[in-house]
């Protein structure tokens, strides 16, 4: 009888890290789709917000543990895509004094609708930080 019960236990255990194992496989497919849809979003974004070649930088990160997505950053901009890990998704905005400025200054949050409306999000976010200059370079795209 003992057995029998060790026997089922492993069954449904075994039955339980394969459930495990496709819904994080799910996840990761998710995530993969949202990231490449934000990559070409954030691009998009760039190119109306006047950003030519090299004047951002697009990050992509590989590593799942991460909340963000990905990132563009500019000489004076950072936008960030995030993952509803522990929350909503969501785009981060905020300033930054250059490209090595990773923390810049306060976050500003907006719905991951504006993606998919590249000019009204860069005219509200030329609106949001008047102060702010968009030049046109050339971009880099890294992917992390």
């Amino acid at each position: 009888m003992r057995h029998t019960q060790n026997t089922a236990s492993q069954t449904n255990t075994a039955q339980i890290n394969a459930a495990q194992a496709t819904a994080a496989q799910a996840t990761g497919d998710a995530r993969t789709l949202a990231q490449r849809r934000a990559g070409r979003a954030l691009r998009a974004l760039a190119r109306h917000l006047g950003y030519g070649g090299r004047a951002y930088d697009l990050t992509l990160p590989a590593h799942t543990a991460a909340d963000r997505i990905a990132t563009l950053q500019g000489d004076c901009l950072i936008v960030t895509v995030t993952w509803p890990a522990r929350g909503s998704a969501g785009v981060l905005v905020r300033a930054c004094a250059g490209r090595s400025d990773r923390l810049g200054g306060q976050n500003h949050v907006f719905d991951t609708a504006f993606l998919d409306q590249p000019v009204r999000f860069a005219t509200l976010l030329r609106e949001r930080f008047p102060a702010l200059r968009f030049e046109n370079r050339t971009a880099t795209a890294k992917v992390a």
